[in-house]
């Protein structure tokens, strides 16, 4: 149970690519479909989610205001090398 919700704990291990892995605990709302109202991870934040509304979202809140500039076009940076090792 968390914050009134019947949940199904779940111990979660990720797997990075290079095989590094990270540990979690999560919390699945059984009333919010499995939604992870909770997640633990040792040495990382805890993340709680509340206020959780299971439905498709207004399209008008997607939109810019009239004060976003439009952007055409975005052309990637390139990063200046690292310093060369003597």
């Amino acid at each position: 149970m968390f914050e009134g919700h019947a949940c199904t704990v779940e111990e979660v291990v990720l797997t990075s690519a290079d095989g590094k892995t990270l540990h979690a605990k999560v919390w699945e709302a059984n009333d919010l479909k499995g939604f992870s109202v909770r997640i633990e991870a040792p040495g990382s934040p805890t993340f709680i989610f509340r206020d959780i509304v299971l439905a498709t979202p207004d399209p008008a809140l997607f939109q810019p205001t009239g004060k976003c500039p439009r952007v055409e076009e975005i052309k990637p940076k390139k990063l200046p090398s690292p310093p060369r090792k003597k």
